[in-house]
């Protein structure tokens, strides 16, 4: 644990000595070269205006996101029945509440996941793209993560989310950047016993 404390004190004085000198540069430096060049008359170089546009094209077509929504059996375009608890697939099928599992993660945390399951799958036409198990198709679902989940998701597409969205890369995704990526900060914990009691 000394060790581990000394190791991490010594990564917060390189990170405070790094941010003094930061802040003394007079020059800010951006991300020019994700912008379409402009040239000596104003006017759009339309070949690197054509380039960024196909750039946002396919950050847009491999948007995890919008490969959920492609995806009709994932189980987050199934329709959930608040009234009987259960949900429906895309091919009209039930899927009741079977059990309450904990589930650990890589990192040993432990999450209670509820499952359901349909009764039959047997003869089902898409069966073989909703599940690749031979049993029926289940689903397991944390209603914890689906709230928090829920709430970000509002909390983004809200009028202050979509106004302060585009201000993440210029002031947020640089200073992350050098963190993780210059610094070597891969996670930071609030309980750990010396977590507050650094020194510069």
């Amino acid at each position: 644990r000394d060790k581990y404390k000394a190791n991490l004190q010594e990564k917060v004085r390189k990170l405070l000595d790094d941010i003094e000198e930061i802040e003394a540069e007079e020059e800010a430096r951006y991300g020019d070269k994700d912008y379409p060049e402009v040239g000596e008359g104003k006017t759009i170089n339309k070949e690197a205006l054509q380039k960024t546009a196909d750039k946002i094209s396919e950050k847009l077509r491999k948007d995890p996101q919008n490969q959920k929504l492609k995806k009709a059996y994932r189980q987050e375009n199934f329709t959930y029945l608040q009234e009987k608890d259960q949900y429906l697939c895309p091919q009209g099928k039930v899927l009741s509440y079977q059990f309450t599992k904990d589930v650990p993660s890589y990192n040993g945390y432990q999450s209670t996941r509820r499952v359901y399951g349909c009764a039959d799958c047997e003869g089902c036409p898409v069966k073989t793209d909703c599940t690749k198990s031979k049993y029926n198709r289940r689903i397991y679902i944390g209603v914890e993560l689906q709230e928090m989940r829920k709430t970000a998701r509002g909390l983004l597409t809200s009028p202050e989310g979509v106004k302060m969205r585009p201000q993440r890369p210029i002031e947020v995704e640089a200073v992350y950047g050098r963190l993780k990526g210059n610094w070597g900060f891969r996670r930071f914990l609030n309980t750990h016993p010396f977590s507050s009691n650094f020194t510069h």
